[in-house]
C-alpha cells in the first residue's frame, strides 16, 4: 500500500541519487510526483482505490539567468553583425524587447516599416500589442528583407524546415565564442 510515509521515503531516496549525479533533482522528482499523482487519480476513477494520494511536492526555485551588461550586449550585437539573419533577430529580442517566441513566430505582415511599429500576436490569449522600431532595428530587418530570396512569410524561418526556429543557442554561443576571439 502507497503511503505518505512511503512517498516521503522515495522523494528523499530519488533526491539522493539525483543529488549524487549532480543535479539538484527537485524538478525532476517532482515530475515523478506528478505521474504518481495522476496514476492515483486514474485510479480513483476506475474504482480500484476510495481517495487519491495527497502528494505534496518538493520546492522547486527557477535559477534566474544571468545579464549581461551593457558593454557585453553591445560587443555581442556588433558581433553578430556578421550574420544579418541573427543580428536581426537578436536586434528585435533587445530593441524591441521581444520574447524568443514572439520574434520566432514574427511575419512580415507584421511589421509595418512606414510606421515604425512591430505587431506581436499572443496565440494563447488572441490579442495583439504594438511595438515602437528603432532606426538600428529597421536598417536591419531592411537589409535581411532585401537580402532573402525566399517567399516565405516568417521573418525568421528555419533554414531547413521553412518553419520558425525553435533554438537559438547553437547561434548565441558561436557568435559570443567569436566576440570572446577579437577581444583577445
Amino acid at each position: 500500500m502507497v503511503t505518505p510515509r512511503l512517498i516521503d521515503a522515495y522523494k528523499l531516496k530519488r533526491l539522493r541519487e539525483l543529488q549524487a549525479k549532480g543535479f539538484r533533482g527537485t524538478r525532476a522528482v517532482n515530475i515523478e510526483l506528478n505521474v504518481l499523482s495522476a496514476m492515483s487519480r486514474f485510479a480513483v476513477e476506475r474504482g480500484y482505490i476510495q481517495e487519491p494520494l495527497k502528494i505534496k511536492r518538493l520546492p522547486h526555485r527557477y535559477k534566474l539567468p544571468e545579464l549581461l551588461s551593457l558593454e557585453e550586449t553591445i560587443r555581442f550585437l556588433n558581433a553578430a553583425k556578421s550574420e544579418p539573419f541573427y543580428y536581426a533577430l537578436f536586434l528585435c529580442m533587445y530593441h524591441a524587447g521581444m520574447r524568443k517566441n514572439e520574434a520566432l513566430n514574427l511575419t512580415w505582415d507584421d511589421i509595418f516599416f512606414e510606421h515604425g511599429l512591430i505587431r506581436v500576436r499572443k496565440a494563447k490569449m488572441n490579442k495583439e500589442r504594438f511595438i515602437p522600431m528603432s532606426k538600428m532595428l529597421r536598417k536591419a530587418l531592411l537589409h535581411l528583407r532585401a537580402t532573402r530570396t525566399d517567399n516565405n512569410p516568417l521573418v525568421f524561418p528555419s533554414p531547413v524546415t521553412g518553419k520558425p526556429l525553435n533554438d537559438i543557442r547553437r547561434a548565441i554561443k558561436r557568435i559570443a565564442r567569436g566576440q570572446e576571439l577579437k577581444e583577445k
